[in-house]
């Protein structure tokens, strides 16, 4: 569901506050700087959820990769648990058009051990800041980015790229390729052969596709091979779209509030079958239960790293046609729907389907770094232990990536570490002990995180940034909203 109720809008509104002087002293501080490669960790319980752990570990990282795991020093003090970076497997890009979201966005996963996210929407910018992640430019998860959504006409977002006609799928996938997109995303309106032309063009050229299962296809015969949000395994049928955004999400919702026992073993036993892979998002399920009590969403500790604009004004559901005419009963079913979806990835990880973490960071109310972490404790309070909701998010996402042993710990191995001072694979709380983060061989201490996130929310949070991006953020809401109650009318 990508960002289903308010858009940021396109164009920035500077509203004759001085233009472009005045937004030029919000441009954001500089809040992390990349250090030299390289690390130390002696005397480290190794933890690689899923798989082992071993007491008593000396681990280096040289440049990006571990180069040594051995006995720690003898006499050397226990300095905590290592654990692999955590990977977000369904992000898309921060809007940078007021000023430097993506800074405090790439901060925000760091801070929270997020050091791996895969864009499931994202464009060309996307690839510039993968590489310059990379180069140690800035600082930031790596990026596996999959483009632009493909959609079938009308698209459910205008910026997709729509594709009616299956003989083009091979020409478009080819240009994907060549652009350097590391996996290809489907979405809602395509047709049952678009869909399966883009399948196999994108299997032709090793690219993994994920995404929606289209309305119109049945999830059996989608071809997908990392299905977004579980989306399509509530409904048994296909059917043409349906245009208006509230009788979608009302029907979607109600799919999920009817799920039956047997719609579960058969989604479970399809997904064994076909091999395909599960990105939940219950973090997205739940806050589109929370939707009918935004100010509560506004008020959440998370919420206070982000500008206020956000909550406020460019994820404030109130006021937009789409919301203001669901009818009666909507949150109701959508509580029972969150449940559901909590049954329906038990019965899945139990059956042995790779489920992924990943949150859907863009859509209202979720928060880089810190909504991943949130996403965990689902799964946990799914029926996971918390060493299973890890690997998760870890070995599982990292060996769905490509990347040789990308989520382990092991010599060779992407040097993405996270040291805690207590054990979270044993206890989600202790996810608030982590101590330091090595994002492809660079550390971050604690302390300097800290103070980066203290510098980014004094800027953002500052009266300065707060009272012209709320301006700006007033009027392009304004704009979006009266777009809106226009298109409803027709």
């Amino acid at each position: 569901m990508r960002r289903v109720f308010v858009s940021l809008g396109i164009v920035v509104v500077v509203l004759g506050l001085a233009g472009a002087a005045l937004l030029g002293r919000l441009s954001p501080p500089a809040l992390l700087t990349p250090p030299t490669r390289g690390a130390v960790f002696d005397n480290v319980t190794v933890v690689e959820p899923g798989l082992s752990r071993w007491e008593g570990r000396r681990v280096v990282v040289e440049g990006s990769r571990i180069a040594s795991i051995t006995a720690a020093a003898p006499g050397s003090t226990p300095q905590g648990f290592l654990l692999p970076g955590l990977i977000d497997m369904h992000v898309h890009g921060a809007d940078d058009s007021i000023d430097g979201q993506a800074d405090l966005f790439r901060l925000l996963y760091l801070a929270h051990g997020v050091t791996t996210v895969r864009n499931t929407g994202g464009w060309q910018v996307q690839l510039e800041e993968r590489d310059r992640i990379a180069r140690g430019d800035i600082a930031g998860p790596r990026i596996f980015a999959c483009g632009g959504l493909i959609d079938g006409e009308p698209p459910v977002w205008s910026f997709s790229t729509t594709l009616e006609d299956p003989e083009g799928a091979d020409a478009l996938v080819a240009a994907h390729v060549a652009a350097g997109f590391d996996c290809l995303k489907v979405y809602e309106r395509l047709k049952p052969s678009v869909l399966a032309a883009l399948v196999a063009a994108a299997h032709a050229h090793s690219l993994t596709v994920v995404g929606h299962v289209p309305q119109r296809v049945r999830f059996e015969n989608a071809g997908i091979d990392d299905i977004q949000h579980l989306r399509g395994l509530a409904r048994s049928d296909g059917r043409e779209p349906i245009l208006d955004p509230a009788e979608n999400l009302h029907l979607r919702l109600s799919e999920w509030a009817g799920l039956s026992s047997e719609r579960i073993d058969f989604a479970v036993r399809t997904s064994i079958e076909q091999g395909v892979a599960q990105t939940p998002t219950l973090v997205l399920f739940d806050r589109v239960a929370r939707m009918d009590r935004p100010d509560a969403l506004i008020a959440a500790p998370d919420m206070q790293l982000l500008p206020r604009f956000y909550g406020e004004l460019t994820w404030e559901p109130r006021g937009s046609p789409w919301y203001d005419d669901l009818p009666p009963g909507t949150w109701e079913l959508a509580r029972e729907a969150f449940a559901n979806a909590k049954r329906l990835v038990y019965a899945l990880f139990r059956a042995g389907v790779r489920i992924h973490a990943g949150t859907d960071i863009g859509n209202p109310y979720l928060v880089p770094g810190a909504s991943l972490q949130e996403e965990l404790t689902h799964f946990v309070d799914a029926g996971l232990t918390p060493e299973q909701a890890w690997m998760t998010a870890t070995l599982w996402s990292g060996e769905s990536l490509g990347l040789k042993d990308l989520g382990r710990i092991v010599s060779g191995a992407p040097a993405d570490l996270l040291l805690f001072a207590a054990d979270p694979t044993l206890d989600l709380a202790a996810l608030s002990s982590l101590q330091a983060v090595v994002a492809d061989g660079r550390l971050y201490s604690r302390a300097t995180l800290d103070a980066a996130v203290e510098t980014a929310v004094g800027h953002y949070r500052g009266a300065l940034y707060d009272r012209v991006s709320m301006a700006i953020g007033e009027r392009r809401r304004a704009a979006v909203l009266a777009a809106a109650r226009e298109e409803a009318t027709r």
